[in-house]
């Protein structure tokens, strides 16, 4: 009697294990090139003109994400501003919040040639301005 007992302990035992192992496989996120679903960087680039692919303002994304890093190939005597928001007009946005609060980085004219890393969050949406001059060429990533 003991021994049917402890056999019906153990199958029920291995039954809920198979059981476990087959719910945490079913709901795990597959895993796509080293990053999860959803959580893929998006990149682009901008020219080192006044006019051309940036022409000044560009919304690159609205809603929640991260700025992840600029990369300057080519410094130029402009600078560009990232901002969290989704327009430069003060009164279109959906909060009052004055433009010098919503800035996320700012990268100054002739700054030097490399990658600056940010990973610095945005709520509202990401507007990237070329303020003054001629802007540099750069990528940028953000998610």
């Amino acid at each position: 009697m003991e021994n049917i007992k402890g056999a019906i302990l153990a199958a029920t035992f291995t039954a809920a294990l198979f059981a476990l192992a087959i719910w945490i496989g079913i709901s795990t996120q597959p895993i796509y090139a080293s990053s999860l679903q959803g959580n893929d960087y998006q990149a682009t680039t901008t020219m080192a003109a006044v006019t051309g692919t940036f022409d000044g303002i560009e919304l690159l994304k609205t809603g929640q994400g991260a700025l992840a890093q600029v990369t300057i190939t080519g410094a130029n005597t402009g600078n560009i501003i990232f901002y969290d928001a989704t327009t430069t007009d003060i009164t279109k946005r959906t909060t009052s919040r004055a433009t010098s609060t919503i800035v996320i980085a700012d990268i100054a004219a002739s700054v030097a040639a490399g990658t600056y890393t940010f990973d610095a969050e945005f709520s509202d949406g990401l507007l990237m301005v070329r303020a003054s001059g001629i802007g540099p060429t750069s990528t940028v990533m953000w998610r």
